[in-house]
């Protein structure tokens, strides 16, 4: 048996109410997934750009020890330095676990590199001060030791900007996955806003038209008023059948509104 109009517009109306909870829930998804995503790619961009500086600056705050201790010969500026590449040491270790790229773990293996031979020169600038060559220990602090400050220096500034160019590019990358749900959970909304919009005016106009059928019927069959059933008993054989097809009409247009 065919589907009467009424169990058809039921029926629409909960398919509806189906695509509308399913875009919902996939909204509610998709939405969790892109928070998820963006905190742990800026926590991590955010941590390995923290190391990267804490490194620079720990790396600076080394200046000027050995060349107070040549000075004033007090041992307190060694042990002050020492408290400074422990503190190196330990952003050193902390950039070297967050590095993930290739370009992150390069650099940081050659500040490794570039600070080996920083402490190699520096030791020997001690030696020399501590042997009584003044002069040619000074040389080294002024030259060699300078020299491996800065090529250190410029690496951490390599890092600094590795790190930012990452965040930059993961920024790019979330902004596309953004416009990405946006249109998923569009796209679908628009789909569902027309069907739904179909729906109201199919129903619209069946009921139009069934209200315009009546008022054609009405008008031809002359009668003055019509409230009810029409009677069919004792009627001609042309007014018992307009009758009928009111009655008809009348019975499918209560049956689109139960």
């Amino acid at each position: 048996m065919q589907k009467s109009f009424h169990r058809k517009v039921i029926t629409g109306f909960l398919v509806m109410a189906f695509l509308c909870a399913f875009t919902a829930i996939l909204a509610f998804i998709t939405t969790r997934n892109m928070q998820k995503v963006f905190r742990d790619t800026m926590k991590e961009n955010v941590l390995s750009l923290k190391a990267a500086e804490e490194l620079e600056l720990a790396l600076l705050s080394q200046k000027g020890f050995m060349a107070n201790y040549f000075l004033s010969g007090d041992s307190n500026w060694l042990n002050r330095l020492e408290e400074r590449k422990s503190d190196f040491a330990y952003w050193f270790k902390k950039a070297s676990d967050i590095a993930l790229t290739p370009a992150e773990k390069s650099v940081i293996e050659d500040i490794n590199l570039l600070y080996e031979e920083y402490e190699s020169d520096r030791y020997r600038a001690k030696q020399l001060y501590e042997s009584g060559s003044i002069q040619e220990a000074r040389n080294v602090l002024l030259v060699d030791v300078s020299n491996s400050l800065e090529a250190i220096y410029q690496k951490c500034e390599d890092y600094i900007i590795i790190n930012e160019s990452i965040i930059n590019k993961s920024q790019v990358a979330l902004q596309k996955k953004v416009i990405g749900m946006i249109i998923l959970i569009t796209v679908p909304a628009f789909v569902i806003i027309g069907l739904v919009g179909s729906m109201f005016f199919l129903l619209t106009r069946r009921i139009l038209a069934s209200v315009e059928d009546i008022a054609v019927t009405a008008r031809n069959i002359n009668l003055k008023s019509l409230s009810g059933r029409v009677g069919t008993e004792n009627l001609e054989t042309e007014i018992e059948y307009l009758a009928k097809s009111i009655n008809m009409m009348l019975e499918r247009l209560e049956q689109s509104f139960e």
